[in-house]
């Protein structure tokens, strides 16, 4: 057996195995897992900013943020700070998908 020989073999598509759909079954309830587990992702993070927004909305920090805002939008660490932050954030999300 040559190269070209094991590479015939391996890209031949197999037979379906005979299980009465079983792998089909177990297939289709791991994708309706991840929808939903997906679909519980978003509606928590929808629940924590809402819940957050309405806190900080009630609390009284908005005016103390808007007297802090022009200085903190002027400081450079911060948007060092903010930027490895979001590409941490990013890379995470990336490689968890993998």
């Amino acid at each position: 057996m040559n190269d070209g020989d094991l590479d015939r073999l391996l890209s031949r598509r197999l037979a379906e195995p005979e299980d009465n759909g079983f792998s089909a079954r177990v297939l289709a309830r791991l994708a309706q897992g991840n929808t939903r587990s997906a679909r519980m992702e978003g509606i928590a993070y929808g629940v924590t900013a809402a819940v957050a927004v309405t806190a900080l909305a009630l609390s009284g920090v908005g005016e103390a943020v808007a007297r802090i805002t022009p200085d903190l939008i002027q400081s450079q660490p911060l948007g060092i700070a903010v930027a490895a932050l979001v590409i941490t954030g990013a890379f995470l999300r990336w490689s968890w998908g993998r």
